[in-house]
């Protein structure tokens, strides 16, 4: 499994670490032009880049903003617009951005889909039904699916996945929740291969408190300044802690 690391302002391009991208078009990093910079070299390397909806960050953005950043930073992908927790809206609103993206010529062709899997177990089987049939083409799983610590409740819905439709989508892990900040140190190698990748910021965040990053010391809050306000770090320990992230990530 690969990791798209979550840079906060000023270590922008240390990201590049990982050839795969999350790329998150908020005001804040809209503004910055380090950003664009990453991406841009990001995109020169041939990096796999995704377009985040906003959503996690409780600042969705328009389908207008998301569709003009998505060309502006020649992305891969795009996470189809979501609400956390409700499964029947975020149907309709996936529905809704795929019927636009296929409204203009070609576009549908240039861009990746991701549809979100909100909501619960309940209202899985019928999300990823629609999903089949909208021709999405990746499943993110969100981290608000893992309740408390020891939870394999995203294994268990990639299992279901690929059971239901093997081989047809691809999985993203979307965030790591701090109920268990180490999963994917636990669970790594028991994803289906389906499960191509996931995010976080959690190796700079550590660092920012000044902890290694450890199986019993894996959690720290982000700050709300997180991608406006730069935050001068140990830039040895920083690295020390992408590496361990992308050894937990990759198994």
């Amino acid at each position: 499994m690969k990791a798209a690391l979550i840079p906060p302002k000023g270590y922008e391009a240390t990201a590049l670490r990982s050839n795969i991208h999350l790329a998150l078009p908020l005001r804040d990093t809209r503004a910055n032009p380090h950003y664009e910079a990453y991406l841009q070299e990001a995109r020169r390397r041939d990096h796999y880049i995704i377009l985040d909806n906003g959503c996690a960050e409780g600042d969705l953005v328009t389908t207008a903003t998301l569709l003009r950043y998505a060309e502006a930073w020649r992305v891969n992908e795009i996470v189809a617009p979501d609400v956390m927790g409700d499964a029947i809206e975020t149907m309709r609103l996936t529905d809704e951005f795929v019927t636009q993206m296929c409204s203009v010529r070609d576009r549908r062709r240039r861009f990746k889909i991701m549809g979100v899997l909100q909501g619960g177990y309940r209202t899985d089987g019928k999300l990823l039904e629609a999903f089949d049939l909208m021709g999405i083409d990746v499943v993110g799983i969100p981290k608000v699916r893992v309740q408390d610590e020891g939870d394999s409740n995203r294994l268990g819905v990639a299992q279901f996945i690929e059971s239901c439709y093997p081989g047809r989508f691809k999985i993203h892990l979307l965030g790591l929740n701090n109920n268990w900040p180490s999963e994917m140190y636990h669970l790594a190698r028991r994803f289906p291969v389906s499960v191509r990748s996931m995010d976080s910021a959690q190796p700079y965040k550590m660092t920012e408190v000044g902890h290694y990053l450890t199986i019993v010391d894996g959690y720290a809050q982000r700050r709300s300044d997180y991608f406006s306000r730069f935050v001068k770090v140990n830039e040895t320990m920083l690295s020390d802690n992408i590496n361990t992230f992308l050894d937990w990530a990759s198994g």
